[in-house]
């Protein structure tokens, strides 16, 4: 009847008027997240951009030295070289050259180490 359909309309209206309400505080709740997460990368980008700053005023090893000249670090160094996007040409060389500088030593000690275990 006409009086069953209304109320079946009306319950329809209700829930869709429910549902829009929740997808507006779902809405309100992914705005307050990238808000949050632009705050949070805002934050990092200083932090990376500092991090940096430091590294890239630090007094690079000439490279013609060992071990010593090679920071322990130099993977690190060369990995965030790497993933920083203000990083220069010349920055990225620079890691570079460290990691070279390590991976040669590494070598000679394990042509070293080979060298001693055949005698």
């Amino acid at each position: 009847s006409l009086s069953s359909e209304l109320r079946s309309s009306e319950d329809r209206c209700q829930n869709l008027e429910h549902e829009r309400d929740n997808l507006e505080q779902d809405r309100r709740n992914s705005v307050e997240e990238v808000r949050r997460l632009s705050v949070e990368r805002d934050r990092r980008q200083s932090v990376d951009e500092e991090r940096e700053r430091r590294m890239s005023t630090a007094t690079e090893p000439p490279e013609d030295e060992s071990m010593e000249a090679a920071s322990p670090c130099s993977h690190a160094r060369l990995k965030s070289v790497m993933t920083n996007r203000r990083a220069t040409t010349d920055d990225l060389r620079q890691a570079i050259g460290s990691a070279e500088a390590l991976l040669g030593e590494a070598r000679r000690e394990f042509a070293a180490k080979q060298l001693r275990e055949r005698r």
